[in-house]
């Protein structure tokens, strides 16, 4: 029975031993960020944030001022969402539908010099519906309803106008 006690307690002081190596090895992994894999499992807090963000929506009226100013455009909305900007926009010339190379790149150049961090892409249409309900977000946004709540319908829309977008950045 002595014997019994003894292995039991070595091994339990083995096993405590482990762990907590273990406990120190994943600590000091996220401290260094050698194994990010590790560090994601472990400080989960990040993950949260860009989980959250995927879902955010934000009005960007500076932007379209200084979209509308552009030649060619008469009016513009901005809405920016995970990292992406979408633009919809009144052409001067209302016969075409089509947006003009220059004005394209004038307005993605205005998006970049906006103030609006972390844009990887710009997407620009004169399409009426799109900007009939590109406005309605945008004042939907700003009476206060939950940019949360209005990002599905937001998704959807934007998928029809823009069927390579994707939302999984």
């Amino acid at each position: 029975m002595k014997n019994f006690l003894m292995i039991t307690g070595q091994i339990g002081i083995a096993i405590l031993l482990l762990i907590g190596c273990n406990t120190s090895q994943i600590d000091e992994a996220v401290d260094q960020n050698d194994n990010p894999e590790v560090a994601d499992l472990v400080n989960n807090e990040d993950l949260k944030e860009a989980e959250s963000s995927e879902g955010s929506l934000e009005v960007s009226e500076e932007a379209a001022a200084g979209i509308a100013q552009i030649e060619g455009v008469e009016d513009a909305w901005v809405v920016v969402s995970n990292h992406k900007a979408f633009v919809a926009i009144d052409l001067e010339n209302r016969n075409t539908e089509e947006v003009p190379e220059e004005v394209k790149s004038n307005v993605t150049s205005e998006i970049k010099s906006s103030g609006l961090e972390g844009i990887d892409h710009v997407y620009i249409s004169s399409d009426p519906d799109f900007r009939d309900r590109l406005s309605q977000f945008g004042e939907r946004v700003r009476d206060g309803e939950s940019a949360e709540g209005l990002a599905e319908e937001f998704k959807g829309t934007v998928e029809r106008m823009f069927p390579d977008v994707t939302f999984t950045n």
